[in-house]
């Protein structure tokens, strides 16, 4: 998250990156860099960094490796990345927006299939299972 810096609104924070971990699978990070930077991908008007394990990637790629499957922005959904994991059907959704109060930033929806909730120990949607609300 990033603090918004405006006389408007002066206790607001917005979503600027996500990275997406799941067991082995490639490590994907999407986030838009701050003001006056550039970037190699263009989405809605707001640039836009995509990393594959660490690796600056473009957006062109829709695979990476067997499991992960990346949509780019459709004519229904022109600002919408989705990223899937085609064995275990996780799916994340990065809407990336603008606003003249916020700039450029990201709406990021998961998706977790019914079989996550069995027998996993789901760290850092909403902080980690140990009890500790000082490290949520």
């Amino acid at each position: 998250f990033t603090s918004v810096s405006s006389s408007s609104c002066s206790q607001a924070s917005v979503s600027t990156g996500v990275v997406i971990k799941d067991g082995n699978k490639p490590i994907v990070q999407i986030s838009t860099p701050g003001y006056d930077e550039t970037s190699v991908d263009v989405i809605n008007g707001c640039p836009i960094d995509f990393f594959v394990d660490g690796v600056v990637s473009t957006l062109g790629a829709t695979e990476i490796g067997s499991n992960v499957l990346v949509k780019l922005p459709q004519n229904d959904w022109p600002s919408q990345v989705k990223i899937i994991h085609t064995d275990t059907f996780m799916t994340v959704d990065v809407n990336v927006d603008y606003s003249s109060t916020f700039g450029c930033f990201l709406m990021v929806q998961v998706y977790l299939p019914e079989s996550f909730h069995v027998d996993e120990t789901l760290v850092g949607l909403l902080g980690t299972p140990n009890g500790d609300m000082t490290d949520d």
